[in-house]
């Protein structure tokens, strides 16, 4: 037999030469050269770096035990491998299946059973749905029965505990002695929260227990108190709003402003709560008036009004001149089915003049009703209502909510109406810290907000309608 000697460089270049060109190397017959073959493995001592052929140990020998073999079934079969099955080698068919021990091609008849079909995995389950963004504008009320209720107390506290590390927090409380809030306020400064409060500086209003743990807790530097009870004019802070910057729930720039002091007696109160998410311009005008209250800059003419991006209004107070209550009802248009809803905690006789523009509109055919807080006094004008109020409004739909334990402590005004130089009817709430009295116009630190949507101004007049049907 005559042979010839290839030397491919790859095993893959060797196979293919030998598929096209096995005719050019001689009579047809493969020797790989210097080759030895070991238990099965291939120990390379030429370029081909394996055995092909029917050669042993570097020879031409058709000794099985020594190499390795490739059977194909097509066209090359019995010029490659010329071992048989069962001899204790891997053997390679033409369609690729192992030929050896423990395989069922080992058998010369065997046929090669496929896997049995499997059933296809079923369909995943959809993916839950993301959380729901919060609402941009959100309000709550505090209606107490028999007993007290937190839900404005919960939904701060709430608020407070979604405060995310590196944001900042800022308040201005006037009342402050009830613990549950220092411990939000902590946990906060805990998770990396910068936290600063402005405070009423009148020693009734903060306990000294609230003041000290605050104190030791954040640091002096983190707190101010008002030098004059109100830092910008000469009364009290009045205000009850919180500033976050940022919510573990995504939300940005959230303003809380509501009528609800933390203490827990305002649990027996009816009150309310506004909060404005993601309104940037809101939030930079509240914080720019917390930056002024902490500074203490003396102004008795400081009002501010302004609209934020949503298109809640805002108003800052003291006011030298003018009166907000009054400029507003003056845009009333009294068509019919004009309505206006007051809850006022306190109505004192330095704002006769808007109980007058009430009566103005009572007689001009708007509908108008009212609820008022029971807070009597020894010194008549201080007393709410005052006799001058109540004369201005006599004859017109208004109580007093005197229950026992229960009164009320909010102070809004809605109205439907025509309003301004618009011919479509609208309907307003203004809310806030601002009762109808004269410090809370002309010498109190007071925001109150103005909401135009629907949504909130049926919440509100649920919460009314709530707290008028309590009484005979």
């Amino acid at each position: 037999m005559h042979t010839l000697s290839c030397r491919p460089r790859s095993l893959m270049l060797a196979l293919w030469l030998l598929f096209f060109s096995l005719p050019a190397c001689g009579d047809g017959s493969l020797t790989a050269g210097a080759v030895s073959v070991e238990d099965g493995s291939l120990a390379d001592q030429s370029p081909l770096g394996g055995a092909l052929g029917a050669g042993g140990t570097g020879s031409g020998a058709g000794d099985p035990a020594d190499g390795v073999y490739l059977a194909d079934a097509g066209p090359l079969r019995g010029d490659i491998g010329l071992g048989a099955p069962g001899d204790g080698q891997v053997h390679w068919t033409g369609d690729g299946a192992p030929v050896g021990p423990g395989s069922d091609a080992a058998t010369p008849d065997a046929a090669v059973v496929p896997p049995p079909p499997t059933e296809p995995p079923p369909p995943s389950a959809p993916p839950p749905p993301p959380p729901s963004a919060p609402p941009p504008l959100a309000v709550f009320f505090n209606e107490p029965g028999d007993a007290a209720v937190e839900t404005l107390q919960t939904e701060m506290i709430r608020l407070v505990d979604l405060a995310s590390a590196g944001s900042e927090l800022r308040i201005s409380m006037y009342e402050w002695g009830q613990p549950a809030y220092v411990d939000a306020v902590l946990r906060a400064a805990g998770r990396g929260v910068d936290v600063r409060i402005v405070m009423n500086g009148t020693d009734d209003t903060i306990e000294p227990a609230i003041h000290d743990a605050l104190s030791a807790g954040l640091g002096a530097d983190r707190l101010t108190s008002c030098p004059r009870g109100a830092c910008i004019g000469t009364g009290i802070n009045h205000n009850k709003f919180l500033l976050l910057s940022h919510l573990d729930d995504g939300s940005l720039n959230v303003v809380v402003q509501g009528s609800h002091n933390f203490k827990s007696s305002q649990n027996w109160r009816f009150n309310h709560l506004v909060v404005v998410r993601g309104d940037n311009a809101l939030y930079g005008e509240y914080r720019s008036y917390w930056n002024d209250l902490r500074a203490g800059q003396q102004s008795l003419d400081y009002y501010r009004s302004f609209t934020g991006d949503s298109g809640v209004k805002g108003y800052f107070f003291p006011r030298a001149s003018g009166d907000l209550i009054v400029s507003v009802l003056d845009n009333v248009h009294c068509d019919a089915g004009a309505e206006i809803h007051v809850a006022m905690a306190f109505f004192k006789n330095d704002r006769v003049e808007v109980a007058d523009k009430l009566r103005a509109l009572h007689d001009a055919g708007c509908a108008v009703r009212m609820v008022f807080g029971n807070y009597p006094d020894a010194d008549p004008d201080q007393a709410s209502p005052g006799a001058d109020t109540r004369a201005a409004l006599r004859g017109m739909d208004w109580v007093v909510y005197d229950l026992p334990n229960v009164t009320v402590h909010s102070k809004y005004m809605l109205i439907r109406a025509r309003y301004g130089e618009g011919a479509v009817v609208e309907t307003l709430v203004f809310a806030g810290s601002h009762n109808w009295t004269g410090a809370a116009l002309r010498r109190n630190d007071e925001a109150v907000m103005r909401l135009e949507d629907a949504a909130s101004y049926q919440a509100f007049l649920a919460d009314w309608n709530l707290m008028r049907s309590r009484l005979p």
